[in-house]
């Protein structure tokens, strides 16, 4: 969270991990040689392309679950009042380590 309070981007690593899966899944083999990954890369890039072109159209709505969008809306509001003084930056930490992952260990 630290290194995002100045963005409002993604805060995970989510849309590359899926995209791995994604190239995963499209090759289909544990060692593919390099043609088959360069062929693979370039189906790619026209997908990709396509989708920029229809962003840059406004045909394109990449949608965001609820509690999401509930997220972004706390952590900008807990900025709000961290900026104003409102609350200390200690309450601001507390408070936003309510909106970060916990990792549970075996």
């Amino acid at each position: 969270m630290w290194n995002h309070y100045y963005s409002d981007s993604h805060r995970t690593t989510n849309a590359l991990e899926a995209w791995h899966g994604k190239l995963k899944a499209s090759i289909q083999r544990p060692h593919p040689n390099i043609w088959t990954l360069i062929d693979t890369l370039k189906q790619d890039q026209v997908r990709v392309s396509v989708k920029i072109e229809l962003a840059k159209q406004n045909k394109l709505h990449f949608a965001k679950n609820r509690c999401d969008i509930d997220k972004d809306i706390n952590i900008s509001l807990l900025k709000d009042l961290l900026n104003a003084s409102t609350i200390t930056w200690q309450d601001f930490m507390f408070q936003i380590s309510n909106y970060a992952p916990i990792k549970h260990t075996k």
